[in-house]
């Protein structure tokens, strides 16, 4: 197919697919822009970021209650505080920040606390194909049909924790 001046098709759409390249500098540099600002939200996405942002206060919770320090065992809970000693709060597992790191938990053993942070969920934990790491089983969901696997990560993210007063 020849078009105007004898030029084909594909040389015009292929000019017309160089020409902000090679004519406007202001869509080059917005295209590298928009590329940078992409690579960034991939980067944060995955987690890649050197620090989290604070939490603002009103995303925060409070759970009240005495710390209970935990030996690891074989159990559904222990799995999911991630396999070693663990410390939970009326059930809940706590899990450490930058504030308050896991180190921390041992100073409130045993004392009744406040504990303002927030409830994380887990996610479900799939071994790679030639693991041989034990784990619980994943069971079969009866209505699905599909596997559900153990849950690794949930309980309650503590940004501040506080004695409370003895009455």
């Amino acid at each position: 197919m020849k078009a105007k001046h004898g030029k084909t098709a594909w040389r015009i759409l292929r000019h017309q697919l160089d020409r902000p390249r090679r004519h406007n500098h202001r869509a080059h540099v917005h295209g590298v822009m928009i590329k940078g600002w992409i690579v960034l939200l991939i980067a944060i996405a995955c987690g890649c970021q050197t620090h989290r942002a604070a939490v603002p206060d009103t995303e925060l919770k409070n759970l009240t209650g005495v710390v209970i320090r935990k030996e690891w065992t074989k159990s559904m809970e222990s799995w999911n505080a991630g396999g070693s000693e663990y410390y939970v709060l009326n059930g809940v597992i706590l899990r450490p920040t930058r504030a308050v790191p896991f180190e921390q938990f041992a100073n409130f053993d045993g004392l009744a606390v406040t504990c303002q942070g927030k409830f994380v969920a887990g996610k479900p934990y799939i071994p790679s194909k030639d693991s041989v790491e034990q784990m619980p089983s994943p069971s079969r969901n009866p209505f699905t049909g599909e596997i559900d696997y153990p849950i690794r990560g949930s309980g309650f993210e503590v940004h501040a924790i506080i004695p409370v007063a003895k009455k």
